[in-house]
């Protein structure tokens, strides 16, 4: 299983619980995308589509043939492209908080708009508050359950000229009118109370994809598989063994 995390996140923003429990059923392959943790930056614009290269490259030099993607946010689009441009490569795909792109995107909810329109309103704006107090449910920053969340996504942070790289590239993805050709077996979660990508993103992608399976987590937030681990562990076991 290849997972695949967002934009500006790396292999230490997957919540160990989560990890604890896939790891007993498959080999998970952990990674930091171009740009993003340890992996280093170019100086060129990023694209979607480059990162899907660069999973493919991964599972090249690690000799894997095929494998199930587990792509979250960004990593979701990472994701779409791999199984478009490599179907033999992708035997499943699993897509959490992410969108298709293009104009039937859905960036932000009411309270999404304000956040972003007071953080645009600061000079330099601070894409990186923004995306946290959009990602965590209710804003549960100071709760004693995400200090070790923030301390750890602090470990090895990206740049700030490779965060906007990776933003931008985001702004550019569309891969709405070709999600019809996506042929594994594709399960598509997110949570209500995604103010980042809010859930009809995963609707537009459920609806597109022949055959997949839609699941919305109540009350679940952009960070879907630090709110509810077990839950997302379960959909994906019902998913696999179906």
């Amino acid at each position: 299983m290849l997972m695949i995390m967002g934009l500006s996140a790396n292999l230490d923003w997957w919540p160990e619980k989560l990890l604890l429990l896939l790891e007993k059923h498959y080999k998970l392959i952990l990674f930091d995308n171009r740009g993003a943790g340890r992996t280093g930056g170019t100086k060129k614009s990023y694209r979607i589509t480059q990162f899907a290269e660069d999973s493919i490259a991964l599972l090249d030099a690690l000799d894997i043939d095929e494998a199930t993607v587990f792509g979250v946010s960004m990593g979701g689009m990472i994701g779409q492209e791999m199984a478009l441009r490599h179907p033999k490569r992708v035997t499943r795909l699993i897509l959490a908080c992410t969108t298709s792109g293009s104009k039937f995107r859905r960036h932000f909810s009411s309270i999404g708009l304000l956040h972003a329109l007071l953080y645009s309103l600061r000079y330099p704006p601070n894409i990186d508050k923004l995306l946290l107090s959009l990602t965590l449910a209710q804003y549960k920053l100071k709760k004693p359950e995400n200090h070790e969340f923030l301390r750890r996504i602090s470990l090895a942070p990206s740049t700030r000229i490779d965060r906007w790289k990776q933003y931008f590239a985001v702004l550019r993805f569309n891969s709405y009118p070709r999600l019809t050709q996506i042929s594994c077996p594709a399960l598509v979660m997110t949570g209500t109370r995604d103010f980042l990508i809010p859930h009809i993103n995963s609707d537009l992608i459920a609806k597109q994809i022949p055959n997949a399976k839609l699941i919305k987590f109540p009350k679940a937030s952009h960070a879907l598989v630090g709110d509810e681990p077990e839950a997302v562990f379960q959909a994906i076991q019902d998913f696999i063994n179906a």
